[in-house]
């Protein structure tokens, strides 16, 4: 299996107390470049969102001197926040009057640390912000802006250093970004004032966007690290839920201007993938965080989740990989042309109309549902649950055993191979997953009538385990339970990893049930492994075993394929271990020490002591939900150096920006009879007609669902790790 987390149930409440409590107020002081109206205060205040309290108490044309004077800075002080961001010396400069100017070596700094010692006397923290930049270019120099600001600004960091206060460098920052960006493209900030005189100090909605991100940027370090990891966490959401969604659901990547998104495939604007990492995964990342903050935000995002996967539902149901918001007559059409030209994709080749097990895709769905339902107890999420748990019991065959898809629609032989839709699968932990799910409907719901099956589906392990001395597993049988082939490049033939990851689910169903027959054939399938073990040639980077061994002789199968495209190409298996497909491993990995220890543990454990833990014995017992798939596994402990990295890779608009590693060939037409010159017998993708995903020689920088869903999580357990 994945990697799994351990849960007391899954009706925990969220942790509103400790994770979010009450939120910090900011206070904002200052002069007209700070304000509301016309300064950076309301792009400021987008980019921290409802985590933070912000209040502005800036006021126009007023200097450190007279924001006091005229009683202002009692106001502010009088907020009791917990910062304060003071930022002046625009309407302190020589000019502006004897009620406002002040000298910056002295009345200037002394009125900041003034402020500063004031700040303090409460419990608050000051934070010195630069004055924002006038964008005035030099005449004799078009490139550099002239500022006036410089000896306040050097004021004010000398203040910062003699007080030990945090300062934002805005004066820095807003130079350098209007002089990397020049005159003409620095012209869209400017607006024309009361009297038609082009202001070049003020900001309208767009320039407070950009100069109040820079702020929020640099304050972000300053604050607790639970709280900025707040802000991140609320800001990536509200990017994902209110401008990639589509109604709720979501793909896996998308260019930055979403002209071209992508689940395992290249999908169309309104289509939604199931498939991980996609919708059900974005919804359990909602309730993730839900859980970690106790912000009703996260909860009515995944309320769009649920609402957007039962909108896609199949009526028996269960879920296909892919669903397109803009209904049947469009899916077909994209399975007609992009579906079934990806070459190596055959799952995709042909539209059946029904739902799928593959790839978790219909369990995912439904554990979504499970959980979310459990977490406020919404009856109007019930029926489709009662659905999706129906569907996994209409579906298994009296063995025990899955399809891979249901209802039963046998139409799609290729070249010579017959539909193995039908056929029970153990591929991506099918049965495994499918008896985790209903373990959980059985302790969430309280549905005895679950138990059954999940006998049944333990049973069906057992009795698919070939006899000595082929002790092995294939990955798919037929129903009377004989070993059976899958797609053309997955031969009918016993599976080393389908093997190992078998003997695992025996000796986790012990520790379930307490039934030693689940150990006792255990010794037979190591064998095998130990007997089929690549020869010292081909072993080593390849790995320990090959992937499939042929039924009766033992001898490995390797997979290889000719052609260009879906329509001239065509897979095969043989002996030659050379120039073997590159998208398939013919070579797999297997810690068989490992697994014997395992064995040899479960066999020393007493039955009443193994069940102690399981949900299926004990009503203490803890139900084991798989980690979200799209999470890689991560062992790294969770710093704040390194919350600290994430916090400061969110750009501006609200992403992460992420190496789209995979693309594809948009469609372009069905691939010709001809071969297309090249050698095409280990790449990832085929002529230009292939629509199957591949990986970019120069990746660009992109949206992705699963590296919002792998930083999410890592905010998420930071939080959980806090006091």
């Amino acid at each position: 299996m994945n990697t799994y987390r351990l849960l007391l149930g899954l009706l925990f409440m969220p942790l509103a107390a400790s994770a979010a409590g009450k939120p910090l107020h900011v206070v904002l002081v200052g002069d007209s470049t700070v304000t509301e109206g016309s300064g950076w205060g309301r792009g400021f205040s987008k980019f921290v969102d409802d985590v933070v309290t912000v209040t502005n108490v800036a006021q126009n044309g007023r200097s450190s001197k007279s924001y006091r004077d005229e009683g202002w800075w009692d106001k502010a002080i009088a907020l009791h926040g917990d910062y304060y961001l003071i930022q002046f010396g625009h309407n302190d400069q020589p000019g502006k009057g004897p009620a406002r100017e002040t000298d910056p070596e002295t009345t200037f700094a002394a009125n900041l640390a003034r402020y500063v010692d004031e700040v303090r006397a409460i419990g608050a923290k000051p934070v010195l912000v630069t004055s924002l930049v006038r964008r005035t270019f030099s005449k004799s120099d078009p490139t550099r802006l002239e500022s006036a600001h410089v000896p306040y600004v050097a004021a004010l960091l000398r203040v910062a250093q003699e007080k030990s206060v945090p300062v934002i460098d805005l004066h820095a920052r807003s130079l350098a970004l209007c002089e990397s960006m020049g005159p003409a493209e620095t012209a869209r900030f400017d607006f024309p004032d009361a009297k038609g005189k082009i202001d070049t100090t003020h900001l309208h909605e767009q320039g407070s966007t950009v100069f109040g991100r820079l702020v929020a940027e640099d304050f972000m370090p300053i604050l607790p690290p639970r709280v900025a990891a707040l802000i991140t966490m609320k800001r990536a959401t509200r990017f994902m839920v209110e401008k990639v969604s589509c109604e709720g659901g979501y793909v896996w990547s998308y260019l930055p201007d979403l002209s071209r998104r992508w689940g395992e495939m290249e999908a169309n604007p309104t289509m939604i993938w199931i498939q991980a990492p996609g919708t059900p995964a974005m919804g359990q990342g909602f309730l993730d965080a839900y859980q970690a903050t106790g912000d009703e935000y996260y909860y009515q995002a995944a309320r769009k989740t649920a609402d957007a996967l039962i909108r896609v539902q199949h009526p028996s149901g269960g879920w296909n990989y892919v669903a397109d918001l803009a209904g049947e007559e469009s899916l077909q059409q994209w399975y007609a042309t992009v579906g079934h030209n990806g070459w190596r994709l055959e799952e995709f080749q042909h539209y059946y109309g029904n739902a799928t097990f593959d790839d978790r895709t219909t369990i995912a769905a439904a554990d979504f549902l499970l959980q979310f339902y459990a977490q406020k107890r919404d009856e109007k999420y019930r029926p489709a649950l009662d659905r999706a748990i129906r569907f996994v019991l209409d579906s298994q065959y009296p063995s025990g055993g899955w399809p891979q898809r249901f209802p039963l629609m046998a139409g799609f032989a290729k070249q010579g191979h017959p539909d193995y839709t039908g056929f029970i699968t153990f591929n991506d932990d099918v049965v495994a997953e499918n008896i985790d799910f209903l373990i959980a409907c059985y302790r969430q719901l309280e549905d005895p009538r679950l138990l059954e099956p999940i006998r049944r589906g333990m049973d069906v392990t057992l009795a698919t385990l070939q006899p000595s001395p082929q002790a092995g597993w294939a990955m798919q049988y037929t129903t009377d339970l004989q070993p059976a082939g899958a797609r053309t490049y997955e031969p009918k033939a016993l599976t080393t990893h389908t093997t190992a990851r078998n003997i695992d689910q025996l000796i986790r169903f012990y520790y379930l049930t307490g039934d030693r027959k689940f150990l006792t054939r255990i010794p037979d399938a190591l064998a095998w492994l130990d007997s089929v073990q690549l020869p010292k040639e081909l072993a080593g980077a390849r790995g320990t075993h090959p992937t499939f061994l042929e039924l009766g002789t033992n001898r490995p199968l390797y997979l290889h394929r000719t052609g260009s495209n879906v329509v001239n190409g065509r897979y095969y298996a043989d002996y030659d271990p050379q120039n073997t497909i590159g998208h398939y491993n013919s070579f797999r990995s297997l810690d068989t020490p490992a697994l014997r220890a395992r064995y040899e543990k479960a066999v020393a454990t007493p039955p009443e002591e193994a069940v102690r833990g399981s949900p299926l014995k004990s009503a203490a017992g803890r139900v084991r939900k798989t980690q979200n798939q799209s999470r890689a596994a991560d062992e790294e402990p969770v710093s704040e150096a390194r919350v600290a990295r994430i916090i400061g890779q969110l750009n501006a608009e609200g992403y992460w920006p992420t190496p789209l590693r995979s693309t594809s060939h948009p469609y372009c037409g069905d691939g010709a009879a001809e071969v297309t010159p090249g050698d095409f017998s280990r790449t990832m993708v085929g002529d230009e007609t292939d629509t199957s995903p591949y990986f970019a020689a120069a990746p660009v920088m992109g949206i992705s669902v699963g590296a919002y869903l792998r930083n999410m999580d890592l905010l998420v357990r930071y939080l959980e790790s806090q006091p």
